[in-house]
């Protein structure tokens, strides 16, 4: 669970295994004290914080990732913008949960995205966040890049959750 920085709305939002993976992987790498305790084979969860800031990437940097890769795919320009931009990555991924199969309704990736509702919407319809996690893992395979995995345990889910309780 989560607040937009832009417009104060709240937003309900998963990870892929693959995302995971490279968070992991940038963590370890910012960090020397991580890195040594991973290299080590050490608990890595003894050196972060629950309020620790995960990502120390500023607004400028990102963009400037993002043109570089704009640039590497030759994707060009609309307007003054380039193409491949985090605006263009929440369309796709909108995109990619409505048109799956089973996929997700215009309200659940509002939900997700964090896009607000009509006073209406936001009286009588309320989405769970169970039921919204368990539409993701039979989704994500089709919002990784490079991986997949096709099935994911719910047993095995429940001793993550143990394990990380620990």
């Amino acid at each position: 669970q989560g607040e937009r920085q832009k417009t104060a709305k709240s937003y309900t939002t998963f990870c892929s295994p693959e995302a995971a993976q490279h968070i992991v992987q940038y963590l370890i790498g910012r960090n020397s004290q991580i890195q040594l305790a991973y290299e080590k084979g050490d608990s890595i969860d003894c050196q972060l914080r629950y309020d620790d800031k995960l990502l120390d990437i500023s607004n400028s940097h990102l963009s400037y990732t993002l043109k570089l890769i704009n640039l590497k795919l030759g994707f060009g320009k609309v307007g003054k913008s380039t193409k491949f931009r985090c605006h263009a990555l929440r369309k796709w991924q909108a995109t990619v949960l409505l048109n799956i199969e089973n996929g997700f309704s215009v309200q659940e990736i509002d939900k997700l995205q964090g896009r607000s509702q009509d006073k209406t919407h936001r009286a009588y319809f309320h989405n769970d966040k169970e039921t919204l996690y368990k539409k993701y893992l039979a989704c994500v395979d089709e919002l990784m890049l490079f991986e997949s995995i096709h099935s994911v345990d719910a047993a095995e889910v429940e001793q993550l959750k143990i394990k990380n309780l620990e």
